[in-house]
């Protein structure tokens, strides 16, 4: 495990209720089923793309709007995807028990910080090592996360 400073879960926050644990439930099960209309929504228009351009209908300013199209078509899709796997994720720390678990080192993840970030994985303290312009303290690097129920 990681060694880092431990920043202390604020002692007013305690554990999560039963009540909270619900309610984000709640919401990360409501978002999964956004996020996966998302996604079938982007291939559905990326296969109808496909088709008209297959059909040879279109100049060139059609056959460049078709690829700018289909960048962003997959440039949706995958964000789409990368927030749904972390929600999905965060269900199953739920079911497990392990949710308020720090990923990294074990510690806490403050209620407060899980209630803001749903997806949150780490404590602050971890979450400083990543965001940190040296890199990440954990054994593998990941992508700078930035979870926020703004960001869905």
């Amino acid at each position: 495990m990681t060694t880092h400073r431990a920043d202390p879960v604020a002692p007013a926050e305690g554990v999560m209720t039963d009540a909270e644990r619900s309610a984000l439930r709640d919401h990360l099960e409501a978002d999964i089923r956004r996020l996966r209309r998302t996604v079938a929504g982007a291939a559905a228009e990326q296969e109808r793309r496909a088709r008209e351009h297959e059909d040879g209908r279109g100049d060139e300013s059609d056959i460049s709007a078709y690829r700018s199209g289909i960048g962003q078509d997959v440039s949706l899709a995958e964000h789409a995807a990368m927030l749904l796997a972390r929600n999905e994720h965060a269900l199953g720390r739920l079911a497990d028990g392990s949710y308020e678990q720090c990923e990294n080192c074990g510690h806490q993840i403050g209620t407060q910080r899980l209630l803001a970030l749903p997806r949150a994985t780490l404590c602050m303290g971890c979450q400083r090592g990543c965001d940190a312009p040296t890199g990440p303290t954990r054994r593998t690097r990941r992508p700078r996360r930035t979870q926020s129920l703004r960001s869905v």
